[in-house]
């Protein structure tokens, strides 16, 4: 799969909520619990998943507006596809989302020892006209 198939982007659905709890487990140290991503509809903020060919999801983000801003809440590839640019893909489609709201900067923390992720969020800084802020934080830890 490669990031070429970013027309399989879509919103999450409730019916998402158990197998993203599920995938974020498998990558982040404190993971989303699927009534995490059932909020993500109840509060009106974007969510969208990336699909296989096959219907399964392989990759999602979160990003929460707030006001003239926005954050991103989580992103994540399934372990066995990361280095393939989905990742980027993932954030290029919320950033793209948000650069269509006229919103002024997106916020994202990014632990310190992801230093793939710190590139990642360099590059999509440059490709859009708005400011990214990286806010670091410790491994295993949660702001």
């Amino acid at each position: 799969m490669s990031a070429a198939n970013a027309d399989r982007i879509r919103p999450i659905t409730a019916e998402d909520a158990d197998e993203l709890a599920r995938l974020e487990a498998l990558v982040e140290p404190t993971p989303w619990k699927a009534k995490d991503f059932e909020d993500v509809l109840k509060n009106n903020w974007h969510g969208r998943v990336l699909l296989a060919a096959d219907g399964t999801i392989v990759a999602w983000a979160v990003v929460m507006p707030n006001l003239d801003e926005a954050e991103l809440l989580t992103i994540g590839v399934r372990p066995d596809l990361q280095g393939q640019g989905l990742g980027r893909a993932m954030l290029n489609a919320v950033l793209v989302l948000i650069d269509d709201e006229k919103r002024v900067c997106c916020h994202l923390e990014v632990r310190e020892s992801n230093t793939r992720s710190m590139k990642r969020a360099a590059l999509c800084a440059s490709a859009f006209a708005r400011t990214i802020t990286v806010l670091l934080r410790a491994a295993n830890t949660r702001c």
